[in-house]
């Protein structure tokens, strides 16, 4: 009896290292403390969702909410606030929407000077949105679709080549706001 058990046991060992690599529930539940951490330091879910994901991580944002809901309840924790943030127009600025975002920021999170805070925004159809909590895959529904090395169907060169260019605005403002950051908090 003792040995089937054990034997059942390898297996599943088995078949949940293999399962954390492609299945976000276990992800989520494996590196729980670890993504709680980064939340806690400001980080947001679309944020840390695109992290992994640009490391072959299979975890939207979604899969975040609910997977970090179903512990959380598990653990008798508070529950993540959820509800859309509201965005702002283009013709506001980026710091109209400063006094909102910290309401949202722990208190413990440095205060950057606007001329840094401004870069972690980026207009795309007409919207400022900022890219530490703006999830990517958001805006390019179509690119992502088609696999690599295929040729692009008739009347979709325009599509992919305008997602190419919001990617390509994403990672720059991303890399940017992380370096003028890294930057400033050297000299303070």
């Amino acid at each position: 009896m003792h040995s089937i058990s054990a034997e059942i046991d390898a297996i599943l060992r088995e078949e949940i290292e293999h399962a954390q690599k492609d299945d976000p529930a276990l992800i989520v539940r494996s590196a729980f403390e670890v993504i709680e951490d980064f939340l806690r330091q400001g980080m947001s879910l679309e944020r840390i969702a695109a992290a992994l994901q640009k490391h072959g991580i299979k975890v939207t944002k979604g899969h975040l909410v609910r997977h970090l809901g179903m512990v959380r309840n598990e653990r008798g924790l508070t529950p993540i606030k959820r509800g859309r943030k509201p965005k702002f127009s283009g013709a506001s600025s980026p710091t109209s929407q400063k006094h909102t975002e910290t309401q949202q920021i722990p208190v413990s999170q440095t205060a950057f000077p606007d001329e840094i805070t401004k870069l972690k925004f980026i207009e795309v159809k007409g919207e400022m949105l900022d890219v530490t909590k703006m999830h990517i895959d958001d805006y390019l529904t179509v690119s992502k679709t088609i696999p690599d090395n295929t040729k692009i169907p008739d009347g979709m060169f325009e599509i992919i080549a305008a997602e190419n260019r919001i990617r390509g605005m994403y990672e720059r403002a991303l890399f940017q706001y992380d370096e003028a950051i890294a930057k400033w908090k050297s000299t303070q």
